[in-house]
């Protein structure tokens, strides 16, 4: 039980997600480092490897926006892959930067080590739960880093 809420900086992928899921769930069309909320929230997912989007700069800026949304005792978990996995479609792959290149696009990535992580959510006032591998159904090597706010 609960509300469920998303955050999509598509415009395109945003008409999607409230053309299918509207009537279930707040769909938030901003950007993650400067998205505005009115509440707070006791629990923050970030999923699909999606850190890695962003540049370690903007990696610590984004988890610690994020975390002043949360509650007190709320939980913040971030999905990523092991930065030691090269990703299957990197045409380079370089100590955790990497680039992908697919129907004439070209993205950048970076995926943080487990200590990134720990030094974010660290900066962020997170404290450690545990860090949880895990293989997706498809194979995928993956770790779910779970976080805490503690109170005040």
């Amino acid at each position: 039980t609960g509300n469920l809420c998303t955050i999509e900086r598509s415009s395109n992928f945003c008409k999607i997600l409230k053309e299918r899921f509207a009537d279930r769930v707040e769909i938030y069309e901003q950007d993650i480092l400067t998205s505005q909320f009115s509440h707070q929230f006791d629990l923050i997912l970030w999923l699909w490897c999606g850190i890695s989007d962003f540049c370690t700069d903007e990696q610590q800026q984004a988890i610690t926006h994020l975390s002043s949304y949360l509650t007190p005792n709320g939980f913040f978990i971030l999905d990523t892959f092991p930065h030691t996995i090269k990703p299957s479609k990197a045409i380079v792959y370089d100590h955790q930067a990497y680039i992908i290149e697919e129907e004439n696009q070209i993205a950048y990535g970076y995926i943080p080590s487990t200590e990134e992580i720990e030094n974010y959510a660290k900066q962020a006032g997170l404290e450690l739960i545990n860090h949880l591998p895990y293989e997706t159904p498809t194979g995928r090597n993956r770790i779910l880093h779970v976080f805490k706010k503690p109170t005040i």
